[in-house]
């Protein structure tokens, strides 16, 4: 008799335990798709780059002048027209062997301001295909949420 009643306990046990489990994966999976899109929510606004003019004088000589752009990412965006952001990567402009790419680039970076006004940086995206981008992860995400409650 106490066989069979332990037997039961342990099967009902056993059920229960399955059952959380199986909740728990569950649970789990949604969590980390809501961490996912809040990931992606999180990533750069828009990337762009920045024309900067220089000059240099490699060796005493003749002033060379070229342009390097710099490639930008945008962090955040704020109400008065800037922009933070952050350097992805430089192009120095320049492939003469006189001058010192490395020193260009240490120069830049050494000068860069990551607040800039907004249209001072050329965006290669669409402001309102970023709004509909941000638009579809947030319905996304609405959507995760009441399928998991």
């Amino acid at each position: 008799m106490t066989t069979i009643i332990l037997s039961s306990v342990l099967l009902l046990v056993s059920i229960l335990t399955l059952a959380l489990f199986v909740k728990y994966n569950k649970l789990k999976n949604k969590f980390n798709d809501v961490t996912k899109i809040v990931d992606d929510l999180k990533k750069p606004v828009r990337r762009g780059y920045i024309k900067k003019d220089l000059t240099s004088n490699p060796t005493g000589g003749a002033q060379i002048k070229f342009e390097s752009f710099i490639y930008v990412k945008e962090l955040d965006r704020f109400t008065n027209g800037e922009s933070k952001i952050e350097i992805e990567s430089i192009e120095e402009g320049i492939d003469d062997a006189k001058v010192n790419n490395k020193a260009i680039v240490e120069y830049i970076n050494e000068s860069f301001i990551s607040i800039v006004k907004t249209t001072d940086v050329v965006w290669l995206e669409s402001e309102v295909s970023i709004k509909e981008m941000r638009k579809n992860k947030l319905a996304q995400l609405e959507e995760n949420l009441k399928n998991s409650q």
